[in-house]
Parts: C-alpha cells; structure tokens; sequence
C-alpha cells in the first residue's frame, strides 16, 4: 500500500514527505478503495509474519467461483459413457500399453465421464494434450445433443497456447480476453452441445474463470480444464487450480505425476528431482563414484571408470 500511495504522490506532489504517505495508507485502511466503480474495504490478517492484505470485493469474487464450481462438477448431464471413451481410445494411434500409457488412459475416462467441469492436472511433459484427442474424438461422436457431433472450442491465455490444442483436433481455438469479448458480443453460440477446453488453467484469471462458470451455468455447456499448478500463474490476484481444487471432488481432479518428455530414464529422473521429488538411498548410492575416482581431484583421474564417464557427461 506504501508503494502504490508513493506512486500516486509522485504526480500530485508530496509536500509532506514520508508523512504524506503515512496518511494516504491510513485512509485507505480507513475507507477502502474504489475497484471498477465498486467501493470495496480492506481486510488484513497474519500469516506467520507475513501481513496478507486482500478486499472484499476478491473475497466475493472467490467465493461466488467456489460455488459456481461445485454445482458445474456435480452436472453429469453431458459426461461420456464408459462406452463412448472405450471406442473413441480403439480408434485412436496412441499407445496406452507403457505405465505412463496406464495412467494417461485412467486420466481419460476420468476426465471424460467428469461433471460439466473437471479438472486434469500434470506435470509438464506428461501428454495432457496428447491424451485429449481421444476425448476430442469421443466427443464429435457423442451425438445426443446435435446429430453432427459436440462442438469443442479449445481456449488459452495465449493465442500460441490455444492454437496448440489443434494437435488434439480442437480446430476452433482462441485466446482467453478475445474469446470473451466474442461471447459479451454474441458472436460465438456457446449451448449445452459445447465443450470448452481451457488449456493452461492455472493462468487464467478468477474473473475470467468465474465468466466461463456463469456462462456454463446459463448454457449447460461442459468446461474441461488442463493445467500445471508448479507452472506460471496468472498475475491477477488468486489462484484459479487452488481454488477449483478445494471444492472439486477426488475423481473429477484427476492427475498425471510422471513425464514422457525426457527421453532418457536418467532425464526423467533429473526433472522429477527439480520438482522436488525425494531420491532412494540406493539411487544416490548408484551415483556415487567408482574406483579411483572416488578420491579423484581432477577429470583426468575421475576418467578411469565408463561410470565416472557417464556422470561427467
């Protein structure tokens, strides 16, 4: 709140000093602010010993997405059938057969037979787009609604992360603000024969995520979510995973911990240990060095092992 008050007494002057500052801060504490033409008030609360100051206006934002949430995931009404998933995996390429196929294909049909909203989150690398296209398919199949299919509209904080979704054949995408500004417009027809996959969910804003929820509630549409919550956030205040999390049920959050990205076990391995993943005590023994080397002070001396070699690399 000092910052902001210095900035704004940058431009109209600060005859004062420090004491200007001091008094803008207390006003505001005072009489809150104006966001959006809405007076809003200040709440403030220690956690351990860090202040954590927010507004009522965040607070009613927050806790009107919760409901919207909760009542969206306990919609089946447009869920796929067991059958419908099973047939759209038989006509997909993909190759389920791997562990990491297991899981990916346990993250389908829980995803697929999800409520109007639900939720896949993943670590990077883990084919969260990949293991979209048999639902995609699945999906243009399901003609309950509409004898030409379910229409699935992919959308992305970025144009870049929405065009993405065409590798799981999601052709109509868009970026997230312009997206919306078609719906306030009218000129996108969103009804309960839609899906709409919200890839990257951990950057989308609350706001935004409590539109698409309003317009699910209006519309009967169903809202897929895919995210990574160690990833990139949104810079507005909140966390839209966070709270999707605290009111979704267990098997409509369903998650992927392992990667394909990294070719190599041993590349596996490094990224899951920066993730933060704890090591065997035998998988720390194996690294250890071998012969010589193990009392080694240069290169030279490490190099009298294919193991030591292997580290160095």
């Amino acid at each position: 709140l000092r910052t902001y008050a210095a900035r704004g007494l940058i431009g109209t002057g600060i005859e004062g000093g420090v004491k200007d500052i001091d008094h803008v801060v207390a006003l505001i504490e005072q009489r809150g602010l104006e966001l959006g033409g809405e007076r809003v008030s200040l709440i403030q609360e220690m956690r351990g010993d860090r202040l954590r100051v927010t507004n009522s206006a965040q607070i009613a934002i927050e806790e009107d997405l919760a409901i919207q949430a909760a009542r969206a995931s306990g919609d089946r009404s447009g869920a796929l059938s067991d059958r419908q998933i099973t047939e759209a995996i038989g006509r997909s390429p993909l190759d389920f057969a791997s562990e990491h196929g297991k899981t990916q294909k346990a993250a389908i049909y829980a995803l697929g037979r999800g409520g109007a909203l639900s939720m896949l989150t993943g670590v990077a690398g883990s084919g969260k787009t990949a293991l979209l296209s048999p639902l995609v398919d699945a999906w243009k199949h399901d003609t309950r609604y509409d004898t030409n299919g379910r229409r699935v509209i992919g959308i992305a904080n970025a144009w870049r992360q929405a065009d993405a979704l065409r590798e799981a054949g999601i052709f109509d995408t868009s970026a997230m603000l312009p997206f919306l500004a078609r719906l306030e417009r009218g000129d996108v027809d969103v009804d309960r024969n839609t899906v709409l996959v919200i890839d990257e969910v951990g950057q989308v804003g609350p706001r935004q995520m409590l539109r698409l929820l309003q317009v699910q509630r209006d519309t009967g549409c169903t809202i897929k979510a895919l995210g990574d919550h160690e990833q990139a956030q949104n810079i507005e205040a909140g966390d839209a995973i966070e709270m999707l999390r605290r009111v979704l049920d267990p098997e409509d959050m369903p998650e992927l911990l392992s990667s394909v990205r990294q070719v190599s076990a041993r590349n596996r391995e490094i990224a899951d240990l920066f993730r933060g993943a704890e090591p065997e005590e035998s998988d720390l023994e194996s690294h250890e060095f071998k012969g010589a080397a193990a009392n080694a002070h240069t290169d030279e001396e490490n190099d009298d092992d294919v193991r030591n070699r292997f580290h160095l690399k």
